[in-house]
């Protein structure tokens, strides 16, 4: 068997995190044996680490990535020379540690790309356009979450050989299917969600605005978002220029989003970009229906508007007309309940992990 070496800079809320701990979750056991580095311990998602899965850690929660560089290195060295392939499982640190690593003890290396680089601020600073350029070459294979993703990953860095960059879906686990309760649908009160880290380019100061002009135009409903974030204090601020203080509630980060998901009429995703957009399907699969803004995975998922609908990024006004015609239509809102829980299944283990396994041997085979 072939010990597959995951690496990640913690454990924090983020979407990245959870589809690694997924792809672990759902790899093939008698094939491959998963190892969990992290550069700090810390995080959110320990609990949801698989059983018998080996776990290292290089610093401790509060300890300094840029100060500790070599002990990170001479750790992840050592854990790494027993293993057939190192994989990056988050953009940018984790990969340059990777693929540094991979190059001293010439061990084959994965980079895995979850956000548009284009877009994403972190990647545009010199230091890291540098670093990607030195260290992205020397991976084996650069695992892109959509096409949109990927296809401005080749344009933003032509150097790299095409067949290297390759587009692979997240994994969406294997679990109970639980429709929406379409009761919930006809209370006087309907609740939306949106789901995700509180950060800027979510787009939460986006939903918050379509809110308010949805209750100004008389439509009665509640906005649940659920995440942690730096932007917190902005959206608290939004909140009260607003005036949606008793409909609006910042929930934070929720261990459990299934569970109000079974009480929602209506998800949107408001991001400025997204690579994926996981929680897409994890709303599908609890048959929600769904408004989501042009992303590069949210158009792909939502297949061009077949499974969901989609209106421009940052145009708070044509959100709330969409939010508004869905909560008003209740038959539009049960067709892509149904839609969505068939969607779903084209990202289900016995779709992807065979994808993701074929890239594995043939990575490994390059040893």
């Amino acid at each position: 068997m072939k010990k597959i070496l995951f690496v990640l800079p913690n454990l924090q809320g983020g979407g990245a995190e959870r589809v690694t701990l997924n792809f672990i979750k759902e790899i093939d056991r008698e094939q491959f044996i998963p190892v969990l580095f992290l550069l700090k311990n810390e995080g959110v998602y320990f609990k949801d680490i698989p059983k018998n899965v080996e776990v290292h850690t290089a610093l401790q929660s509060g300890q300094s990535v840029s100060r500790n560089i070599l002990r990170i290195i001479k750790k992840l060295i050592n854990v790494s020379s027993s293993c057939d392939l190192i994989i990056g499982g988050l953009e940018l640190t984790a990969t340059y540690f990777v693929a540094l690593v991979g190059k001293i003890l010439r061990k084959p290396t994965i980079g895995w790309v979850h956000t548009n680089l284009k877009y994403y601020p972190s990647a545009k600073n010199k230091i890291n356009k540098f670093l990607i350029k030195l260290f992205y070459s020397d991976l084996n294979r650069i695992l892109c979450v959509s096409d949109g993703v990927k296809d401005d990953f080749r344009k933003l860095y032509p150097h790299i050989p095409d067949h290297r960059v390759i587009r692979l879906y997240n994994v969406f686990p294997n679990q109970q299917k639980d429709p929406l309760d379409q009761s919930k649908i006809n209370s006087n009160s309907p609740i939306i969600i949106g789901m995700g880290r509180l950060g800027h380019e979510k787009g939460f100061d986006l939903l918050i605005q379509a809110h308010a002009e949805v209750i100004k135009e008389g439509l009665s409903h509640e906005l649940v978002i659920l995440g942690e974030g730096n932007e917190r204090g902005n959206l608290e601020k939004l909140i009260e220029d607003l005036n949606v203080n008793e409909t609006v509630k910042l929930m934070g980060f929720i261990d459990t989003p299934s569970e109000w998901l079974k009480k929602t009429s209506l998800f949107v995703l408001s991001s400025r970009f997204e690579g994926f957009g996981m929680v897409l399907l994890e709303a599908m699969s609890a048959g929600v229906p769904i408004v989501s803004t042009r992303c590069d995975g949210p158009v792909e998922i939502l297949q061009e508007g077949k499974f969901g609908r989609l209106v421009p990024v940052e145009d708070s006004t044509l959100l709330a007309k969409e939010i508004m015609q869905l909560l008003s239509d209740k038959d539009a809102r049960e067709n892509y309940s149904n839609l969505g829980l068939e969607r779903v299944k084209d990202f289900e283990p016995h779709t992807i992990m065979p994808q993701f396994h074929q890239i594995l041997n043939e990575v490994c085979s390059k040893k």
